[in-house]
């Protein structure tokens, strides 16, 4: 899972990898601000809302993330991937979003221009 995201994320304008929680754990950035941790279990990423996050977990592509659910984070699980609930396409999905929403965040000094 973690050389998917690392592929995906990676791709992404101004996304940086740190290991700020260990050496197993990617903690993707962009302007300092984290939208993913990757693990060799699966990824959490950051909802644009509470609703969006709890929709996922309903119909079964996420679970709440550890430590970060009540901020709108969900934790899609590798297992989820290799089976049918979950494509890379949908991955790939969850990290734009999560990386879009904490961009809009950012000042326009540390927004990433598409060239960075």
């Amino acid at each position: 899972m973690r050389d998917i995201v690392q592929s995906l994320a990676g791709a992404l304008p101004g996304a940086t990898l740190d290991h700020n929680f260990g050496p197993d754990i990617d903690s993707w950035k962009v302007g300092g601000k984290l939208f993913a941790i990757a693990r060799a279990d699966g990824v959490s990423v950051k909802c644009p809302d509470r609703a969006t996050a709890e929709m996922l977990v309903e119909i079964g592509q996420a679970e709440p993330a550890p430590y970060l659910a009540k901020a709108g984070w969900v934790h899609v699980a590798a297992k989820a991937l290799e089976g049918t609930q979950v494509t890379e396409a949908d991955l790939a999905h969850r990290l734009r979003v999560s990386y879009d929403r904490i961009v809009a965040t950012l000042p326009k000094r540390l927004r990433p221009t598409p060239e960075a």
